[in-house]
């Protein structure tokens, strides 16, 4: 968002959820699992490989556009992470100021309420 308010664009990317249940349906034999924060970075068996793969690997993608929206911008963003699992990121992407899961919810609910 602008200083004017005018909205100049973001990112979407698969979740980590996603990406987890992706890997159990589209890769052979690796196994579903709920996603929890990984022990290390190093999986010493196919569970904590994924967990480190999908949590550090969103982690990764997120700095990664981070910094690259802000070389195009300028300037230090303020950035609001929204959706699954957003506070697990969070702890691991410093650059995250605010987490607001439901973020699509709220605004929905304040379309709704100026809308009655």
């Amino acid at each position: 968002i602008s200083k004017r308010g005018e909205f100049l664009g973001g990112a979407i990317l698969p979740g980590i959820d996603m990406a987890a249940n992706a890997l159990h349906q589209m890769a052979a034999r690796l196994p579903y699992v709920r996603i929890r924060p990984p022990a290390r970075t190093v999986g010493r068996h196919t569970t904590e490989a994924i967990h480190v793969g999908v949590v550090f690997g969103a982690a990764g993608a997120i700095q990664r556009i981070i910094s690259e929206m802000k070389q195009e911008l300028g300037g230090q963003p303020l950035v609001i992470a929204t959706g699954g699992h957003t506070r697990l990121v969070a702890r691991i992407c410093p650059e995250i100021r605010h987490v607001c899961p439901d973020l699509i919810f709220e605004g929905l609910r304040l379309v709704w309420e100026r809308n009655r």
